[in-house]
């Protein structure tokens, strides 16, 4: 017997860490919430409430299909990859998302001479067509390429170093004609074309690894010539070659320790609007006190648009965002945390605002192809970063929270959305502003705002940032945002990097591993400008149940993490649940505080 089944479920899905959600429709599951972060998202699936709507199902499954969507609960990606599309060109969410999105688009593989990215092909030699995701799913592997000498060179003008076998793989640098290379191994992909890992002398002696195309290499000819990759350059003491983003500002920065508010190592918990007005709180409150945890990352502005507490800035420019408000009068709660010596950290949800869209739509991203106002793959929609209003909302809310006693504003979505190239948008950009620009410039206009207040800015940035070498669309450019901000957040969960990323075949299983390797690629592109932010990573505490081959991730995994970055000198990180859910035994002795 079949029947009609309409059902709602609650999940907590969401790096952001509020409830978002989706509708099920028959048996596919439609654009849900999902944000890692970043992240959350980053990265930071984001929050919201999901919906089973209208699902025709066998009465007997019922109870299965609740236990699967339960199974969702545990974790969540701050950022998650890009939506598929099925065969009718509907974007639909699947359950067991891609690697993070590449910056990479159709393109020849050997770099461009003189730029930062890949360009058109140099070599007589023409590139084959690009694989895809999924071709590089079916690569099969060749061994560790005994056929080949141990030692080859480049022989293009300039060859694409990448994290993973592919053209659609994240770029971390490239390698002028000449270099030298040591063979570590070889996939050859469903395409037919032949990529190698390899070893080189990086800047400063580091010893780096990536895949190379194959056809691209020789044995050894003539003098070998050192090479690091054009992220790289720098290191000699000229001013580094910074490519398309060479327009941005990178001239010194003060970065202050103020005398009212000083800097600390921040080792911080994630905590939702919703958890902010409940009683968890008190549960949280007495965590921080018996264990290492001494900050408090708090959604001042939510992945909805929704706020803490009443807006002077909100009631100009937004009303209705005060509508859910949780507090009339932030402060007194806001003493009791100061009280117990917790350094407060606001978030501000930045660029994603669906109260301020649905308020606004003439201040939207726009979908050309639909001629509505653009919406991600949650459902949610955004606003233009380019939009002066827009963005003087934000930042007045962030001179609120400074005025209410927060120590530091951390600017969370502060990019644009992340989505296909094919994709066509209209950004509202009549100056005709770079993604980069439009990003820095308004970091740099909140520093101006909060300096005088003795208050911080950080900004939370996809955890790939650190490694490849352009804005991958979105605008963070690792070293413009370093620039801009004190503190740079790169969300950094294993969850989140795919197949081989880092030489790892299930990042997820290596918490130690990738944030060893993520966090010396962010000290090596902080030691390309004089006043880099410092680096306080997002750190996983979270089960990655999407992710094949996933590990649980309990004290000695969230541990894992806190270890390799203390081993690299960095003893500040933000612990992401998006149930606000943490274990005692994480939190106590942890690594690089009795160091």
């Amino acid at each position: 017997m079949t029947r009609r089944v309409s059902a709602r479920f609650w999940v907590a899905s969401g790096p952001e860490g509020l409830l978002q959600g989706g509708a099920f429709t028959g048996t596919r599951l439609m654009e849900g919430s999902n944000r890692a972060n970043e992240g959350t998202p980053g990265g930071r699936l984001p929050p919201a409430w999901l919906w089973g709507g209208g699902m025709t199902l066998a009465a007997g499954l019922t109870v299965a299909v609740a236990l699967w969507v339960a199974g969702c609960q545990r974790g969540s990606g701050r950022v998650t990859p890009l939506a598929a599309e099925d065969a009718a060109g509907a974007r639909v969410t699947r359950w067991e998302p891609k690697p993070l999105p590449v910056p990479a688009a159709a393109e020849p593989e050997v770099a461009a001479s003189g730029s930062g990215v890949a360009g058109e092909k140099t070599s007589a030699k023409p590139a084959r067509a690009e694989a895809s995701s999924r071709q590089r799913g079916a690569a099969r592997a060749t061994g560790s390429g005994t056929a080949e000498p141990r030692e080859l060179e480049v022989a293009a003008d300039w060859l694409n170093v990448r994290m993973a076998p592919g053209l659609d793989a994240t770029r971390t640098g490239r390698l002028p004609q000449g270099t030298r290379v040591e063979v570590l191994g070889e996939q050859e992909l469903s395409d037919g074309r032949r990529w190698v890992r390899v070893a080189y002398g990086g800047a400063k002696g580091v010893r780096r690894i990536g895949w190379v195309a194959g056809e691209h290499l020789a044995p050894p000819t003539g003098p070998e010539v050192s090479g690091g990759g054009v992220d790289e350059a720098g290191d000699s003491g000229e001013r580094p070659d910074f490519g398309p983003f060479a327009d941005l500002h990178y001239d010194p920065l003060p970065k202050r320790n103020y005398r009212r508010n000083p800097r600390i190592d921040a080792r911080g918990l994630y905590v939702t609007r919703r958890t902010a007005q409940s009683e968890r709180m008190a549960e949280l409150v007495r965590l921080a006190r018996e264990t290492d945890v001494n900050a408090l990352v708090i959604d001042f502005k939510d992945d909805e648009g929704w706020l803490l507490t009443r807006s002077e800035a909100a009631r100009r420019h937004n009303p209705e965002a005060n509508r859910r408000a949780a507090f009339e009068d932030l402060r007194p709660w806001l003493q009791r945390l100061r009280d117990e010596g917790l350094y407060l950290i606001a978030r501000i949800v930045t660029f994603k605002d669906p109260v301020f869209a649905r308020r606004h739509p003439e201040r939207t991203i726009l979908d050309r192809r639909t001629g509505r106002t653009f919406r991600s793959r949650d459902g949610l929609r955004w606003a233009s970063p380019h939009d002066p209003l827009f963005r003087r909302y934000n930042l007045e809310l962030a001179e609120e929270a400074a005025a209410l006693g927060f120590n530091e504003v951390q600017f969370d979505y502060v990019r644009f959305p992340d989505v296909p190239k094919s994709a066509d948008l209209d950004y509202r950009n009549p100056k005709g502003e770079s993604k980069a620009a439009a990003i820095q410039s308004f970091l740099l206009e909140a520093r101006k705002r909060l300096e005088p207040r003795q208050v911080y800015v950080a900004a939370d940035v996809f955890g790939l940032v650190c490694t490849t070498v352009d804005d991958m669309r979105i605008g963070q450019y690792w070293e413009a945002i370093s620039n801009a901000a004190d503190y740079i957040c790169p969300m950094m969960y294993p969850s989140h990097y795919g197949p081989m990323n880092y030489g790892l075949p299930v990042p997820d299983r290596k918490p130690y591993e990738v944030l060893a390797a993520g966090i010396r690629d962010c000290l090596r592109r902080n030691g390309r400008i004089a006043t880099p932010a410092e680096v306080r990573p997002w750190i996983q505490g979270f089960t990655a149940t999407w992710v094949k081959g996933h590990i649980d991730y309990g004290p000695a995994q969230i541990q894992a993490q806190m270890r390799a970055l203390a081993d690299h000198g960095i003893k500040s990180w933000l612990l992401w649940n998006p149930a606000n859910r943490y274990e005692a035994a994480a939190l106590k002795n942890c690594p690089g505080v009795a160091d």
